[in-house]
């Protein structure tokens, strides 16, 4: 089963994003540095998970992998905070987030859907990955961060023309998924 760039949208639309756009896979750009954040620690998780690096591929492998798909959507939560230590607003968004991918993958997966899904801090299906001991519990399910992909998420959304920052007081969480429509 194919979908169109408009149902895609639909779908991302009613699993609960505040933004839904299209996103290109021709404009990613993969960068090494990007991947060298990852590996520095910077958000630990660097050789934890099957959906980060070194288990999520290499930037060349990734980079071959992403662009065979000709369409994408892009879509983001918006953290609305009470200061810059409101922890709590960005726990509340970082939930939202939560949910709405959840909901928008199980219908993806139902659709049997060939998707690349991003998530915005990386997959969070299970409580401890299974890394590297056990494959991944749920490969259709799975999903890496942009940045695991070698992708800055600012770039991706400028290229995209999606905002990245929505002013003071705000913290945009981004994800997405690529796929290839259906013929027309």
């Amino acid at each position: 089963m194919t979908m169109s760039i408009d149902e895609a949208l639909q779908i991302a639309k009613d699993a609960g994003f505040e933004v839904v756009a299209p996103m290109d896979p021709q404009k990613l750009t993969f960068m090494q540095d990007v991947r060298d954040m990852c590996e520095k620690n910077t958000c630990r998780q660097w050789g934890k998970k099957w959906t980060c690096p070194p288990a999520c591929g290499t930037l060349e492998e990734l980079e071959q992998r992403l662009l065979r798909y000709q369409e994408g959507v892009l879509f983001q939560t918006i953290a609305h905070m009470d200061g810059a230590f409101d922890y709590s607003g960005l726990e509340e968004a970082g939930k939202t987030l939560g949910a709405a991918t959840t909901k928008l993958l199980d219908v993806l997966v139902a659709r049997d859907e060939d998707i690349w899904p991003f998530g915005n801090d990386g997959c969070f299906n299970c409580a401890e990955c299974t890394y590297p001991d056990e494959p991944c519990r749920f490969p259709e399910r799975a999903y890496p961060s942009m940045e695991a992909c070698g992708l800055m998420v600012m770039y991706v959304c400028r290229d995209n023309d999606v905002p990245y920052y929505y002013g003071e007081g705000t913290v945009a969480f981004t994800g997405g998924f690529l796929f290839n429509p259906k013929p027309e």
